[in-house]
């Protein structure tokens, strides 16, 4: 949920997204392959 609201805040401020949207794929794709389970 807080890359959503990063993205939102991105496009509210008339900024491009592509950077968040970017280091949120990331942040998932590390947590789907961590043992631990999906800990953002």
């Amino acid at each position: 949920m807080q890359v959503w609201a990063d993205i939102v805040e991105c496009w509210v401020r008339g900024e491009n997204a592509r950077d968040v949207i970017a280091r949120g794929k990331a942040k998932i794709d590390e947590a789907a392959h961590d043992a631990e389970g999906m800990n953002l």
